[in-house]
């Protein structure tokens, strides 16, 4: 967030345009000169784009200062364990290898390909026998379907009453349906019932070359059910 990067920090000669899940973002301007602490890792020097967005905070009152992304992730093997609610990062070299003994994450139950557009990973989904390509966004508290596929998946798609609204980065979408995706699996693994909205909202900022190839996205509902692990320079995910 601008307000807390200070003001010498903000590179007024680098030109930013930013495009996110949500969409193309607003205001964005570039910093740098950084210092970022992560558990026991330090960051210094970190360049990175500030935006105007509206304040967020934890459960428990903390703000929330900023959104973690590929420009710091990339360089770590990183697991999600929200079970725990942790962020495990392990150190890559330039070839996706451990640079040390890995971290114990329990047995090892399947492993599949994703591909990164942009910033943004992405992973096959299988409902109904056919593949879906997602977006992951560890930032949504539900997963997020395209309208277009209302009807075609209408027999996975259990309906709630009720309508809500999708903040995003770059602003508020109402009136998207809810309702539970059901009989989905990734590879294998079959994946629980999940929380879904059904959006006729654009789903991936950028046109032409920069859009993103997605059906939607995979959010907490996706990510709580396994402990995961993404490595980008090698472009999987690991499930534990």
């Amino acid at each position: 967030m601008q307000k807390f990067v200070p003001a010498e920090q903000i590179r007024t000669d680098v030109s930013v345009d930013f495009a996110g899940i949500g969409g193309q973002m607003q205001q964005v301007v570039w910093s740098a000169g950084n210092r970022l602490q992560i558990g026991g890792i330090v960051l210094n020097g970190l360049e990175a784009p500030v935006s105007e967005m509206d304040d967020m905070q934890l459960e428990d009152g903390s703000p929330i200062f900023g959104l973690l992304g590929i420009g710091v992730l990339k360089n770590y093997q990183f697991t999600l364990d929200y079970g725990r609610q942790e962020l495990l990062l392990e150190k890559l070299d330039e070839r996706g290898e451990l640079l040390a003994k890995s971290i114990e994450k329990g047995p090892l139950l399947a492993q599949y390909p994703l591909r990164l557009k942009r910033h943004i990973p992405i992973v096959d989904i299988a409902i109904g026998g056919k593949m879906y390509p997602m977006g992951i966004d560890c930032g949504a508290n539900a997963n997020v379907l395209k309208k277009t596929l209302e009807t075609e998946l209408k027999p996975y798609i259990d309906f709630e009453e009720g309508e809500v609204d999708i903040k995003k980065v770059n602003g508020t979408s109402q009136g998207n349906r809810i309702a539970f995706l059901t009989h989905a699996k990734v590879g294998e693994l079959a994946l629980q019932d999940m929380y879904t909205v059904i959006t006729d909202q654009a789903i991936g900022g950028g046109t032409g070359n920069d859009a993103l190839p997605i059906e939607g996205l995979l959010g907490t509902p996706f990510l709580n059910q396994y402990k995961m692990t993404v490595n980008f320079h090698k472009n999987i995910i690991s499930f534990y």
